[in-house]
């Protein structure tokens, strides 16, 4: 990766807890959902990819700029992954 050192660090340290990000994501939306969504058995098989895409669902359809339910009202998909409780 061709950034300064920090930012290499950083990225190198969320990567190196994708694994656990991943369970703790699918286990919070099989409490949330009652049941692991089919995708995830898939997307879990690659822990990076997983948990990046989740993050960027969540954070995408659910900006800063607005409140969740105008958010949900405008979210043109279904995204179980949104329902995961993610840090304000």
């Amino acid at each position: 990766m061709a950034t300064n050192p920090e930012t290499e660090r950083v990225v190198r340290e969320f990567l190196d807890h994708t694994d656990a990000i991943s369970d703790e994501i699918t286990s919070q939306a099989e409490e949330v959902l009652g049941k692991v969504p089919f995708i995830f058995s898939y997307m879990n098989e690659r822990p990076e990819s997983f948990v990046l895409s989740t993050l960027g669902d969540f954070y995408t359809a659910r900006p800063k700029s607005m409140d969740v339910q105008m958010a949900e009202k405008l979210r043109p998909l279904p995204l179980p992954l949104l329902l995961v409780r993610m840090p304000a």
